[in-house]
């Protein structure tokens, strides 16, 4: 059936619109679309699901698509998803009002409360589902993201940490006793999965691997099982506990300025919010060669607060000034501090040497 064309005689009929709006629509409906298609593998779609809209617009945010422009996406598929309800190929509305990002901040979920947490974990063990547990259990206790759970291979586990290899490094998550127990019972019951040749840690019995959409289908699942409100993501499961151990210093971000240089952010404090500083550990890879450097990202605040306390003013070596500390914004900020251009990328190196701190200035009474 051609959903489109079927959409755009809706809006046309039944929706006293422009015709830029209706334009708009189309346009983004379609974007979402392809993005279907290209995660299933050209299976047909059928209706709007909660998981995949949600990992649509982590996706988004993830290529630092605009802000407006992923609200409007939003927007057009919540106008498809009345659509869908009215013509009667969907019985429910999944796209609620919560689906938006703020401008100028990085899209995240809304944090939930203990009780909700306490209830969905609840639901998964007396399920009595030892894979689904040790899932819930890893991104509760190390924060792994979901692609990096489902690309894990029984090898990366040895009992003690589980190790990713990624494009230019590894990266070790140690396991507590509480990870580690509910990780063994799981490969104890995986033995019996018909599908247990394979290398994949998380397999089911149909499947020899799992993969994201899978994963976010079990968390609605086990939600709809502890009758919460609304679904606990991963995401949301990762950002609660995150708030309630303070602080893990594996968290970080990565992504590439250009083809040849790949860049890592590791925070190594988290006083960004009481303190209004945070310290991070830079790594950079050119042409496969690292190199590391440490920095300070301070409000603007924070320079104010040490001016008035000692006197006078300073020159801030190894400071980063920023309100927020979203993936896109340190992004930006390095860019267009110390790099300029694909043909100085030895001079990007050069310049973040110059201005970068010591790791022991880093403890310095005062910086």
């Amino acid at each position: 059936m051609d959903l489109v064309n079927e959409f755009k005689n809706w809006l046309q009929n039944e929706n006293n619109l422009s015709k830029s709006t209706i334009e708009g629509y189309l346009t983004y409906v379609r974007h979402f679309l392809n993005f279907y298609k290209e995660v299933e593998n050209g299976k047909e779609f059928h209706q709007l699901e909660r998981e995949m809209v949600e990992w649509y617009i982590r996706v988004q945010v993830l290529r630092f698509t605009p802000d407006a422009t992923i609200n409007s996406r939003i927007a057009s598929l919540k106008k498809f998803n009345e659509f869908l309800l009215m013509k009667n190929y969907q019985d429910e509305i999944v796209i609620t009002s919560d689906y938006r990002v703020n401008l100028g901040n990085t899209f995240e979920p809304k944090v939930v409360s203990s009780i909700d947490i306490e209830k969905f974990m609840n639901s998964i063990k007396k399920s009595g589902n030892k894979r689904d547990l040790a899932i819930a259990t890893l991104i509760i206790n190390t924060k792994m993201t979901v692609p990096d759970i489902v690309k894990l291979k029984v090898e990366d586990y040895d009992g003690a940490s589980i190790r990713i290899n990624k494009r230019f490094e590894q990266d070790e998550y140690k396991v507590d006793e509480e990870t580690k127990s509910v990780l063994n019972q799981y490969l104890e019951e995986r033995k019996r999965f018909y599908t247990a040749d394979s290398d994949i840690l998380f397999i089911s019995h149909k499947s020899r691997a799992m993969d994201d959409k899978s994963v976010f289908r079990l968390f609605r699942k086990y939600s709809q099982l502890a009758e919460l409100p609304t679904p606990i993501t991963p995401k949301k499961l990762s950002l609660f506990y995150n708030n309630l151990d303070n602080f893990q210093s594996h968290i970080d971000y990565d992504f590439f300025i250009d083809e040849d240089i790949y860049l890592k952010i590791d925070f190594l404090t988290s006083n960004f919010e009481e303190n209004l500083f945070e310290n991070v550990k830079v790594s950079i890879w050119l042409n496969k060669m690292k190199n590391t450097f440490y920095f300070r990202i301070g409000k603007p605040d924070y320079v104010l607060k040490i001016v008035q306390k000692n006197g006078s003013g300073f020159i801030p070596k190894g400071w980063i000034f920023m309100h927020s500390l979203s993936k896109k914004d340190i992004k930006n900020a390095l860019v267009e501090n110390f790099y300029q251009g694909k043909d100085l990328k030895i001079k990007f190196i050069s310049n973040l040497e110059k201005y970068s701190l010591e790791i022991d200035e880093l403890h310095k009474k005062g910086l």
